[in-house]
């Protein structure tokens, strides 16, 4: 007759650890997460200071221009005003999305991608504003203002103003989408966290709590 195979044999634990065993459900090292808390923290600042910037040149500032000055006057202060708005804006959106960009890296989530694509759209735009339609709509301004009567050039600037306005305000919109996500994904990481340190500490518990169960031979 075969022996009956043993069972239930392993070593004993040392009293007062039984029934206590590792989770390997999940491993939060407290340095990674500072870590990344400072990171999403820089890329808040930046995010709110290029929005902050756009605040406060087009509701402050251009009205303030064009309603203390002459419009020609203002028109040429707020030309030199773009090329510093748009590289504040574009260092301000690179940066961010760099840094949104290692955090979507480094812990993936669905908000973190959507955020990175949304920057990307707004640093595009930001470039295209600032490097194309600011020079085409800067010389259309020239022409228009050398050209005779009834001639189509002012009609040509007030095209490309309509258009570097609807850009602005879409850069305006997408990066403040942005800075919404980004937001929500720290909400969510935090809602997250405490879920499963709650649940860890309950899973824990109930282990300890278990007696060691022998099985006879």
């Amino acid at each position: 007759m075969n022996p009956r195979p043993f069972r239930g044999l392993g070593t004993r634990r040392p009293p007062g650890t039984a029934g206590c065993r590792a989770l390997t459900t999940t491993h939060t090292d407290p340095d990674h997460r500072i870590e990344m808390r400072v990171v999403h923290g820089f890329a808040t600042a930046l995010l709110g200071a290029g929005l902050g910037v756009q605040v406060f040149l087009s509701f402050l500032v251009a009205p303030a221009a064009f309603r203390v000055v002459d419009r020609p006057v203002a028109a040429r202060v707020m030309e030199g005003v773009f090329p510093g708005y748009y590289g504040f804006g574009l260092t301000t959106i690179a940066m961010a999305l760099a840094l949104v960009l290692v955090l979507a890296l480094r812990e993936p989530a669905p908000l973190r991608w959507g955020t990175v694509a949304l920057l990307a759209l707004t640093l595009v735009g930001t470039v295209y504003a600032g490097h194309v339609l600011l020079p085409e709509a800067h010389a259309a301004r020239l022409r228009a203002q050398a050209a005779p009567a009834g001639d189509l050039a002012p009609l040509e600037f007030s095209r490309l103003h309509r258009r570097a306005v609807a850009v602005n305000i879409t850069i305006f919109l997408t990066g403040l989408i942005a800075l919404a996500l980004h937001l929500g994904t720290s909400a969510g990481d935090r809602a997250g966290q405490g879920r499963l340190d709650s649940a860890s500490r309950v899973v824990s518990e109930r282990i300890s709590a278990n007696p060691v169960s022998k099985r006879s031979f």
